[in-house]
């Protein structure tokens, strides 16, 4: 007898960011920032799609830890890797980068309003007698709070409940979040795209 086939859809999310945040490009600006967060080639904002995928599925094994039987469905959604033997499989949902809303980045680059959406903000290490260590000033360039947009590709619709779940799992997200920063909220996006 023949099963049906999944119905998969793309599934729409948005992240908002509550407070300053950065998603880590590993670049700096040399004398003047030492870490500069990802952007475009427009010098607009975004969440590499790997990271929110990464996001996800560690909220998923997070649940996983109290209902052990729904491991196979984190490995569908999100593949296994082993890097000790050089073996990983891709997971059947593909994340999209996150973005901001495509009207509202034409306006901030028709304006020209890029660096209005960043903040560098210095960072220091204080001894145990309360004072600065020496050569630890360090200036890390932040994004302010906004929305971001993506996407999910070939999401299998009967899982939606439980990736609502893990989205409720996922507080903070990008450099910094043991800090105080990158607070956030995703929302899914039930209809199709």
């Amino acid at each position: 007898m023949k099963t049906a086939p999944m119905q998969v859809i793309t599934l729409g999310f948005s992240i908002q960011l509550l407070d300053y945040w950065q998603a880590g490009s590993g670049q700096s600006s040399g004398m003047d920032t030492d870490v500069l967060p990802v952007m475009d080639a427009q010098k607009l904002p975004y969440i590499p799609g790997r990271t929110i995928k990464g996001l996800f599925k560690d909220a998923a094994e997070q649940v996983s830890l109290f209902q052990p039987d729904r491991t196979p469905v984190i490995s569908q959604l999100f593949g296994t890797g082993n890097k000790a033997v050089g073996v990983n499989t891709g997971g059947q949902c593909h994340f999209s980068n996150a973005e901001l809303n495509p009207i509202l980045a034409q306006s901030i680059i028709q304006q020209n309003l890029q660096a209005s959406l960043v903040k560098k903000m210095p960072f220091t290490a204080i001894s145990e007698g309360g004072q600065v260590k020496d050569k630890s000033l360090r200036k890390i360039t932040f994004y302010k709070p906004m929305i971001l947009y993506g996407t999910i590709g070939d999401f299998p619709c009967d899982l939606l409940e439980e990736m609502k779940t893990y989205a409720s799992f996922i507080k903070r997200l990008g450099g910094s979040r043991n800090r105080g920063f990158g607070r956030c909220i995703i929302r899914l996006n039930d209809s199709k795209i």
